[in-house]
């Protein structure tokens, strides 16, 4: 059995540029063909994260979807003032944000 399929040229120049083309094929109804889609792999532009604050031991930043708490302490300065120097920096960030 022969079926034709429809490829775009672009894919075709890839091919035999000896390039791999990830995709699928499909049915198109509104032509009656054998169709092939390629996958597009192309990364997507990533906005920066905006610093909004700097703490004495780390930062405060703002993503699009995000707030982002960053603070880096000695473990050797026991769990109590970890903590305590942990909420005194988020304190100071969102009363300076």
């Amino acid at each position: 059995m022969i079926k034709k399929i429809f490829i775009q040229d672009e894919i075709v120049k890839n091919v035999k540029k000896g390039k791999y083309v990830d995709g699928s094929l499909y049915f198109n109804k509104e032509t009656g063909e054998l169709s092939f889609r390629a996958f597009n792999h192309s990364k997507r532009a990533k906005r920066p994260d905006t610093l909004i604050c700097e703490t004495e031991t780390g930062w405060l930043k703002e993503s699009a979807q995000r707030v982002k708490f960053f603070s880096s302490v000695k473990k050797s300065l026991g769990n109590t003032r970890i903590h305590k120097i942990i909420k005194t920096d988020l304190d100071f960030a969102f009363e300076n944000a």
